[in-house]
């Protein structure tokens, strides 16, 4: 057996978290910082970053977070179950069906992430002139992603709900879509 089981590796992740966490917040006062203030001006890090404070009580947002992340993936793995019970019925392991879904998937994510911008544009723009909130429909998943974690444009909510919630219906559907190049959207 292996020394690498889920068992052990929890333990190691909880009592590192613990350990990071009570040296972070005692080591602050020895260099003037104000008790519970965690970010990057306390000794122990792991990286410097402009200005990312943040305090204790903030905590609780990002074990709402993380709720909400376990969640979204115990939801995508239900409805990804569920799915794969169903091809295996219908559709079958290869054959004619299997590339025909392919197709359909594959014209039905292409179709909407062409029609998406033509109906939430205000008029005709050159992919380079489309505003950002929307370019992100057109761009490939990394780009989107760069340009959602590390760009500094405000975004309107409403594309982003529509954006977040359409990429994780359509990586659920053509996740085990009957290609072999995995994922592609």
């Amino acid at each position: 057996t292996s020394h690498m089981n889920p068992f052990i590796m929890m333990r190691l992740f909880a009592a590192a978290s613990v350990s990071t966490l009570v040296s972070r917040l005692f080591m602050g006062r020895d260099h003037g910082l104000p008790w519970g203030l965690l970010g990057w001006r306390v000794p122990v890090s792991f990286g410097r970053f402009s200005n990312m404070d943040y305090y204790i009580l903030e905590f609780g947002i990002f074990g709402l977070m993380a709720v909400c992340g376990g969640l979204m993936g115990a939801l995508f793995n239900c409805m990804n179950k569920r799915l794969t019970l169903w091809r295996q019925r219908h559709i079958g392991p290869r054959g004619h069906k299997r590339f025909l879904e392919a197709l359909f998937v594959t014209f039905v994510i292409a179709s909407f992430n062409f029609w998406v911008v033509i109906l939430l544009s205000d008029g005709p723009y050159m992919l380079e002139e489309l505003p950002d909130d929307i370019a992100i429909f057109w761009r490939t998943g990394t780009k989107a992603m760069k340009q959602l974690f590390h760009g500094q444009e405000d975004f309107d909510l409403r594309y982003l709900l529509l954006f977040a919630v359409m990429n994780f219906i359509f990586t659920c559907w053509n996740y085990g879509v009957g290609v072999p190049s995995g994922l592609f959207v």
